[in-house]
Order: structure tokens, then sequence, then C-alpha cells
């Protein structure tokens, strides 16, 4: 015990140089980490630009088939409002107006046959 407290230096010395060395393996391990941590960081910014970017464009689709189904929801309406008034039509005919020819079918038959070339065009 004597030896070693004579040589208090030495001790000291190779203490000092492990506890270096220690401290030396535990930034490069934090660097390392940091590294790491900062390439993974890019690739996530990568994703998440492109999930924004893919996101994006489903909106315009989404927007733009919309804006498809409201304009043939609106067609659809004028088409059920025009058959629901021939339909009255047929339903409100005089006595006169039915019969073998019934003219509120000739009628009937002409505004379905206006409708039809409306959409053609």
């Amino acid at each position: 015990m004597i030896a070693l407290l004579a040589n208090w230096k030495v001790i000291a010395a190779v203490v000092g140089v492990v506890a270096l060395l220690g401290a030396g393996w535990g930034v490069r391990s934090y660097m390392a980490e940091h590294d790491r941590l900062k390439v993974a960081n890019a690739l996530y910014a990568t994703a998440i630009d492109d999930n924004l970017a893919a996101l994006a464009e489903l909106k315009a689709d989404y927007a733009e088939a919309l804006a498809v189904v409201e304009r043939e929801r609106t067609v659809s309406l004028a088409r059920a409002r025009r058959l629901e008034e021939l339909k009255k039509d047929i339903h409100n005919a005089t006595d006169d107006e039915d019969g073998p020819v019934a003219p509120v079918l000739g009628g009937l038959i002409d505004g379905l046959r206006s409708k039809a070339a409306d959409n053609a065009d």
C-alpha cells in the first residue's frame, strides 16, 4: 500500500488517461448518434415533403371530381324537374286531351325529344 502511495503521480496519470479515453469514447459515440439522427431526420423530411405533395395532388383530384359530380347533379336535378313537369301534364290532362291518340302524350314525346337534342349538343 505504501508503494501505491509513493507512486500516486503515476496512478493519477493513468486514471487521468483512462478518464480522457472514456470521455473521448463518449463524445465519439454521441457524435455518431448525432450524425445518424441527422441523416434520419433528412430522410423523414424528404418523406414528409413527398407525402405533402401527394396530398396536394389528391386534394386537386378530389376537387376536380367533386366539380364533375356537382355538374352531373345539377343536370340530373334539371332532368328530374322536367320529368315531373311532364308527368304533371299527363296527370292533369283534360278529357279532350286524352284519347286514342292522346295529345298530351305527343307533348310528352316532343318534350323528351327536345331535351334529348339539348343534351346531345
